[in-house]
Formats: structure tokens, C-alpha cells, sequence
């Protein structure tokens, strides 16, 4: 394994050992890596674009609370993405010019980069619907534009 890569999986609180990070291919921003861990566990790792997400600490900030927000509202984990903080706390790393994050694992599902069939549409709204009915109640003001 890379040893820059090992430096910041190092600053991240995993269950267990990295055993392995491997580059997703997937995406269209940000660098993706799948991260297995002693035991099985895997994590999704991303070095977040700065040329595309200008303010990186607000967005994070955004997203650890609409994620928390979301956690206190669903009974499946796997409805709501679970930010993995560093052992210092924080909901992203900053390191050598570059932002990480990492989120566990959604397992058994699935991520199309484009719709396959209008069913992948139609779900998709659907999901994004749901989503955006388990925030109606969420305090919009807390958001940094």
C-alpha cells in the first residue's frame, strides 16, 4: 500500500488495520478509494477536488450535519451516509494541500454513474424525494452557503 495514503488512513478512527486502498474508478470530482480494514469492514475515502468545491470546511460542515440530522430519523443506516471522523475529531483531514473524507461502506448497493433504464430514473427520484422529505423539518438556517 502507498505509504502517503497509509499516512492518512493513519489520521482516520478505523475499526481495525487497513489491509487495503484501492482506487475507484467511479466518479466524476472527487478521488475515490475503497478501504478494507482487518476484519472485512470497508470504507469509502475521497480526496475532495479544491477546483471544484471551494470552501471544502463549510461543505464538510453541511454534510455532517445533514447527515446527523438524517441518522436521528431512519431505522437502516444504510438510508443515510455516516461521515468516519479522524482521531481528532473532525469530519475531514487536511493534509500536504489536500482535503480527505471518508464515509463507511454501503454495502450490497448499488451507484450508476448514468441511468440504465427509466425504472433507474424513476428510482432515483423517488430516493430523492425521500431524502429531501426526512429533511423538512431540518434547520436550513445551520447551512453555510
Amino acid at each position: 500500500m502507498d505509504t502517503a495514503l497509509l499516512s492518512i488512513l493513519d489520521a482516520f478512527s478505523l475499526a481495525a488495520a487497513p489491509v487495503d486502498c484501492l482506487h475507484h474508478r467511479a466518479g466524476h470530482i472527487n478521488s475515490t478509494y475503497i478501504v478494507t480494514v482487518t476484519g472485512g469492514r470497508r470504507y469509502i475515502l475521497q480526496r475532495i477536488s479544491g477546483e471544484v468545491f471551494k470552501n471544502i470546511p463549510a461543505m464538510m460542515q453541511n454534510i455532517r450535519l445533514v447527515t446527523e440530522f438524517l441518522q436521528k430519523s431512519i431505522s437502516d443506516r444504510r438510508q443515510a451516509l455516516c461521515l468516519v471522523p479522524t482521531k481528532q475529531g473532525e469530519n475531514y483531514l487536511y493534509r500536504d494541500g489536500d482535503y480527505w473524507r471518508m464515509y463507511d461502506f454501503v454495502e450490497n448497493s448499488l451507484c450508476l454513474l448514468l441511468p440504465e433504464s427509466d425504472e433507474d430514473l424513476y428510482q432515483s427520484a423517488l430516493g430523492f424525494g425521500g431524502f429531501l422529505d426526512k429533511l423538512d423539518a431540518f434547520p436550513i438556517e445551520q447551512l453555510a452557503e
